[in-house]
């Protein structure tokens, strides 16, 4: 099987490379600096305490990734539409995407730009982080979720999932896609926003009683939208999510990289996406309006 990986960030080199070990012809696309120095050096990968270098396919124009059988697109929200518009240019129908975007809305976005493809939603559990370009550390977890968006591919995705749990990766597919979506979307909306602002791990802000509060509001309140919405979610997720993050490793949510590196944030994905949401269905969200405001006010003091 070859795979294509658009966006090879910590999240897309981590699947990307785990494919790799389990035999999938993979090809990383990466531009900048981080993927020169994968295409000079390999890209350098921890985890579990064992580090090393591993060499890798790197491609710098989407165009190399017109012969796959399958792309994760695993970009930013604030880099999807671009993605989208690059990858246009030479995917056929046989090429199965699998959408790995934080948030609930990029699938149908992916969906809506190749309407004759198969559209996978995935979510990706996991701490990952790039330390420098080319040297990615995983920290956390790495269990992975998928379900069908838009037609069907069962063969692509059964090679996928066993690729995945050939390398040790806890991959599975499941039925209920928009409840996978918003049961992430819980813990980034109590996490990465938090986490970014007060500059600690995830682990770290759970431990401590009064952000531990905010944790819970932010994600009660999501939670009240996601069922507005018709998602078949239990509260019991919110609880699940905090014993996770207390046992898990140093987790330096997605959030916190990119405010610290100057980027532009997802924050509009997520806490602002159940605030967008709120607002139709009539539901309160006044922390997550908050943490909405308040990144948006650190990304303007960031920029200036």
């Amino acid at each position: 099987m070859r795979v294509g990986v658009a966006g090879a960030g910590a999240v897309g080199a981590h699947y990307g490379l785990r494919l790799q070990q389990a035999g999938a012809d993979v090809i990383l696309l990466a531009r900048g600096e981080h993927g020169r120095v994968m295409k000079r050096s390999g890209l350098r990968y921890a985890s579990e305490g064992v580090e090393q270098y591993y060499p890798v396919c790197v491609v710098e124009d989407a165009k190399a990734l017109a012969e796959s059988d399958v792309i994760l697109v695993c970009c930013k929200t604030t880099q999807l539409t671009e993605m989208l518009s690059a990858l246009k240019a030479s995917l056929d129908q046989r090429c199965v995407l699998v959408s790995m975007q934080n948030g609930v809305t990029a699938p149908q976005l992916v969906a809506q730009a190749f309407p004759q493809n198969p559209v996978l939603a995935a979510s990706a559990f996991i701490g990952a982080r790039l330390e420098q370009p080319g040297w990615l550390i995983h920290s956390a977890a790495g269990h992975l979720r998928m379900g069908f968006w838009q037609g069907e591919a069962q063969k692509q995705s059964r090679q996928l999932l066993a690729l995945w749990q050939n390398a040790h990766v806890d991959a599975q597919l499941i039925g209920d896609v928009r409840a996978m979506l918003w049961n992430k979307m819980l813990w980034n909306c109590g996490f990465n926003a938090l986490t970014a602002l007060t500059r600690r791990y995830a682990r770290d802000i759970v431990a401590d009683a009064g952000a531990r509060e905010i944790i819970l509001m932010a994600m009660q309140e999501a939670l009240s939208v996601a069922q507005a919405d018709g998602v078949n979610i239990k509260v019991s997720a919110i609880e699940q999510h905090l014993a996770l993050t207390m046992k898990g490793g140093e987790v330096k949510t997605s959030m916190w990289q990119d405010l610290e590196n100057g980027r532009l944030t997802e924050i509009d994905a997520m806490n602002g996406e159940v605030v967008r949401l709120a607002e139709k269905y009539g539901v309160d969200t006044p922390v997550n309006s908050m943490l909405t405001t308040m990144l948006h006010l650190a990304q303007e003091a960031v920029a200036q």
